[in-house]
């Protein structure tokens, strides 16, 4: 079984940071992505409500980026029948309905997407908010 990982956002009294999850000399660490010498303890995020953590949901792009709850992917739909796939944007989200994490769409729908060749990480709702639709 895969561990859960986590990607971190501390939303303090600093400027808002985003830490991902790494094992240091067998301790488990949220590391800065901007400054590695800046690191707190796996313990910390759970605690403190500065902090909002992103599960990792075990799949990846087509880049090989990994996916995050959070993020906004590019994924290329089919819309009509015999015409190229066109790209529409999705905010992968848990789904309650659903049981699991799922790709919502800009109308709110959550879809199953399979094919990672078709899906793009862009960013993420909290460090891109201008990709998404007011």
């Amino acid at each position: 079984m895969e561990r859960v990982k986590f990607r971190a956002t501390y939303r303090g009294d600093k400027a808002r940071l985003m830490f991902e999850q790494q094992e240091v000399d067998g301790r488990l660490w949220f590391v800065c992505m901007t400054d590695p010498n800046m690191r707190y303890g796996f313990e910390i995020p759970f605690l403190d409500e500065d902090w909002l953590l992103l599960q990792y949901i075990d799949r990846i792009d087509n880049c090989g980026a990994e996916l995050y709850e959070g993020d906004i992917a590019e994924v290329m739909m089919w819309v009509e029948v015999d015409k190229p796939k066109v790209p529409e944007l999705f905010t992968i989200a848990w789904s309650e309905e659903e049981h699991g994490f799922r790709f919502v769409g800009e109308d709110g729908r959550p879809w199953d997407v399979t094919d990672r060749n078709d899906i793009r990480r862009i960013g993420n709702r909290l460090e891109n908010p201008e990709l998404l639709k007011p």
